[in-house]
């Protein structure tokens, strides 16, 4: 939830300030650069849902749906790892 609202609701609004329509891409970039820190394998995983998500979020312009989106996405490995099934 933290990351959902520093990134989307904080960080995107002021980034389609400053870049407009194509706040997404700059979003996604950054996003992905935050990511890097997970492991290479992992970004290269993530590469289409970093975009996708930053896109709608923008167009949308609701929140709400990252945090579906993150949450449909990383809770269920996150179950699966506490577990032990990954």
């Amino acid at each position: 939830m933290g990351e959902e609202f520093l990134w989307r609701g904080v960080m995107l609004p002021r980034q389609e300030i400053a870049f407009g329509k194509y706040a997404w891409l700059i979003h996604g970039f950054g996003w992905g650069l935050f990511h890097i820190a997970f492991g290479w394998q992992l970004l290269i995983t993530l590469i289409p849902i970093i975009f996708i998500q930053s896109y709608i979020v923008q167009k949308t312009k609701n929140s709400w749906v990252g945090v579906i989106m993150h949450g449909g996405l990383n809770g269920p490995s996150f179950i699966a790892i506490c577990f032990g099934l990954i």
